[in-house]
């Protein structure tokens, strides 16, 4: 399919990277939370270029935040490699406005290395509450006649028997212009409970994260893991006050 020619149907936002050093993993390979990274970015300039500007929204103390994402890895881009983003927003419901990316070596446009949907939520800036996407979904174009990945962005299953792997203090590096963590943080932190031995043997397939509360600077934090076996692993991060439950991921891990 080439997915350059379907402008018509729907407007797509389009960028370049260039894949450099401090987006590396110790095995040269693009890392998670810069994947995620730029995700958000091309999100936020297409979201804009279609009148759905952050600034816009914010003089009306009302933001996004990304709430899921599913994603599937082919190939990870590595070290001076040129790859091309390509997101849209794909349509919504009562609850979330979804969006799905593609991400191709820049040098084959016709098959993507990287597949992803993700389901974006409304919010309230003071309150921090939920707000109907129909706010703003009526302005926006989307159209789920084409889709990175057809289905959305699940939940991620809660942990049956898991075990505290690490714990953590949330620190001024960690959090946004609004107090809260960045939502790359929370997997940098979730990586940093898997072995030297697991990284050297096995690589990420595909990735559930579902982003459920926020924390903020001075918060203490706990992470847990629970395998599922076939190189499934979930994940949780857990605030220590209240045990609230932060964040849960589950990855599907396949040999290198």
């Amino acid at each position: 399919m080439n997915w350059f020619n379907m402008e018509d149907i729907i407007p797509k936002g389009r960028d370049k990277y260039r894949i450099q050093s401090d987006n590396l993993d110790g095995y040269s390979n693009l890392k998670i939370s810069s994947l995620l990274q730029i995700f958000q970015e091309s999100a936020e300039r297409q979201a804009t270029s279609i009148g759905l500007d952050q600034k816009e929204l914010r003089s009306q103390d009302l933001c996004y935040i990304l709430s899921r994402i599913n994603i599937v890895i082919d190939e990870m881009p590595i070290l001076d490699s040129e790859v091309t983003l390509v997101t849209w927003p794909k349509s919504s419901d009562d609850q979330f406005l979804y969006r799905d990316f593609l991400l191709f070596n820049s040098s084959n446009l016709d098959k993507p290395i990287i597949r992803a949907t993700s389901a974006w939520s409304l919010i309230n800036i003071e309150s921090r509450r939920a707000q109907k996407i129909e706010l703003v979904a009526g302005s926006i174009p989307v159209s789920d006649e084409i889709f990175a990945i057809k289905e959305h962005p699940a939940k991620v299953d809660a942990l049956p028997c898991a075990w505290n792997h690490s714990s953590g203090l949330v620190n001024s590096s960690d959090v946004d212009v609004d107090g809260n963590v960045k939502n790359t943080r929370y997997f940098e932190w979730i990586s940093d409970v898997y072995s030297q031995e697991h990284y050297s043997e096995m690589i990420i397939g595909t990735l559930d994260i579902n982003f459920l509360a926020e924390a903020v600077l001075g918060d203490v934090y706990k992470i847990n893991m629970a395998s599922k076996g076939k190189g499934i692993y979930l994940n949780n991060v857990v605030r220590e006050s209240d045990q609230k439950e932060l964040v849960r991921t589950r990855t599907q891990w396949i040999k290198r």
